[in-house]
């Protein structure tokens, strides 16, 4: 029997405390597969997460260094680059800013380069008789570069998971994602988080209807009794990067309007935001509503706080998401949720799991629907607990979702492969 080995494209995972929901997926990978390694783009930080015997780490570079003139000029021989060129011109109807230019020439070029590197890994750690499956978990330059890989290696199977940036056109600055349509057709499988990315792949990314594009749920483990928060004050938790995109100082504005309820908000993630919202939070938050953010933290200590602290609500604000893992974690403890209607999130956020609000709302909006929540009598306080803690077991449950995850993987090992160049 061939042995079955998994190369996993991450961007920092194992390393620091980002892409934290892979610490629920890694364990269900390393059980399925003989091998996995996981090739990483960081390349300097130092803590590493525990992971299986049989899984091992490279590091890899993702470079997005300045473009030099000859690099244009030499990637320009690509048709597929020209191709691209007039998809933006004909087909997104977009102009050729030099954003775009610069997104498409460096995506190409890095994208080249991992190729090549991974061309070498392959044949360094697998055999002829192995069967292979490359596994993006980003739709970035990484799964560029496995939809380059027909040219190197036949019978790789390639994959990539698509979340929220790597999806929603929208989420950038210049409504535009490079190689989607070259991505789609090369690809074995393109597997959405959510079914809103699904839609939105094949209405937006207008590649037709791919037939290799299905729908896999992340999910996270918890065998934990859900919290019971026991008021006063009321612990409020919201969990994200500190940047624009998630509107943190929205819950800051609507936070400030609560002033006949004693509330403890609790703010786990980091960012560039973190300075001028702690500012903000000093200036607009009375003495009822204590605060704390409490920077990065892992998936364990996540679970840990959740335990200690027994909050009664989550927020989530954010203008653009695919599904949050931060909304899994909070139902996972039948935690409510008040979140924006963006994204995947009406398919966690609903009246089972708490209140799903208008995708951009007013501050006096999100603080009636925070007060709504603290004033529900005891006994539906109770059930919407409960109903939570359900949806999350149905459908957010890695233990559910992470083993149909790996039959799709395996399915793909069970097609006839050409021998390898």
């Amino acid at each position: 029997m061939p042995r079955q080995v998994l190369f996993l494209l991450t961007s920092q995972f194992p390393y620091g405390k980002g892409e934290a929901f892979l610490e629920s997926e890694v364990p269900y990978l390393a059980e399925a597969f003989d091998e996995v390694i996981i090739v990483t783009n960081d390349m300097t930080t130092a803590d590493k997460r525990p992971t299986a015997d049989n899984v091992s780490v490279v590091r890899l570079p993702y470079s997005a260094s300045r473009l030099r003139l000859k690099t244009i000029i030499a990637t320009l021989w690509s048709g597929h680059v020209w191709e691209e060129l007039l998809r933006l011109l004909f087909t997104y109807r977009l102009a050729p800013s030099v954003a775009r230019l610069r997104t498409i020439f460096g995506s190409w070029r890095n994208a080249k380069r991992i190729a090549r590197n991974l061309r070498q890994l392959l044949r360094q750690r697998t055999s002829s008789d192995d069967a292979v499956i490359a596994y993006s978990y980003w739709c970035d330059d990484n799964a560029l570069a496995l939809a380059m890989m027909p040219s190197y290696m036949r019978n790789i199977k390639r994959v990539s998971r698509v979340h929220r940036w790597d999806v929603y056109l929208y989420a950038h600055s210049s409504r535009y994602l490079p190689f989607r349509s070259f991505i789609a057709k090369r690809l074995d499988y393109i597997i959405s988080i959510s079914n809103d990315g699904a839609d939105y792949i094949r209405t937006k990314w207008k590649v037709g209807k791919p037939a290799n594009l299905h729908v896999s749920r992340l999910g996270i483990g918890n065998s934990s009794e859900p919290v019971t928060p026991t008021p006063p004050p009321y612990v409020v938790f919201s969990c994200s990067n500190l940047i624009p995109v998630k509107r943190v100082n929205l819950i800051i504005e609507a936070l400030c309007l609560i002033r006949d309820i004693t509330i403890r908000w609790i703010h786990i993630g980091d960012g560039p935001q973190g300075p001028s919202l702690q500012r903000l939070a000093m200036q607009r938050l009375g003495g009822n509503i204590q605060w704390r953010f409490m920077g990065a933290l892992t998936n364990s200590e996540v679970f840990e706080l959740y335990r200690q602290h027994q909050p009664c609500l989550f927020l989530n604000l954010s203008a653009s998401e695919g599904v949050p893992v931060s909304i899994m974690e909070a139902i996972s403890f039948g935690v409510p949720v008040i979140a924006t209607d963006v994204g995947g999130n009406r398919e966690i956020v609903n009246e089972q799991t708490g209140n799903l609000l208008e995708a951009h709302p007013e501050s006096e909006q999100v603080a009636e629907a925070i007060t709504q929540l603290m004033r529900l009598p005891p006994e539906q306080c109770h059930r919407l607990r409960r109903t939570t803690r359900e949806f999350w077991e149905l459908n957010y449950n890695a233990e559910v979702n992470y083993p149909g995850f790996v039959r799709h993987l395996k399915s793909l090992m069970e097609l006839s492969a050409e021998p390898r160049t």
